[in-house]
């Protein structure tokens, strides 16, 4: 499996339809968590850019995974391919022996 970042540009102003496709999307985003194609998730605090770090096969296979959220229609996206992805707050903890 890959890693990819996607970046998203919401649209502005945001409108009544993509208002109400938000909990459809964060259901559809906590599915994909829960199987491990999406690894983190992130709104940036002016809710103008949004960004998404994903595992796929290929970019054709991402693709067709973000066209199953229901607000990425409504977004300009941009794909990175990674070459790796840490997260800090899933390190295994320092070994103290006493």
């Amino acid at each position: 499996m890959n890693k990819f970042m996607v970046e998203l540009d919401l649209p502005s102003p945001l409108t009544v339809e993509f208002f109400s496709l938000i909990p459809g999307q964060h259901y559809a985003v906590e599915k994909l968590m829960t199987a491990g194609i999406i690894l983190s998730y992130t709104l940036s605090a002016d809710q103008s850019k949004l960004w998404i770090i994903m595992t796929a096969d290929s970019e054709t296979d991402l693709i067709r995974l973000l066209e199953t959220l229901p607000l990425t229609k409504f977004m300009k996206s941009r794909t990175y391919p990674l070459a790796f992805h840490n997260i800090g707050a899933f390190r295994m903890p320092q070994t103290i022996l006493n």
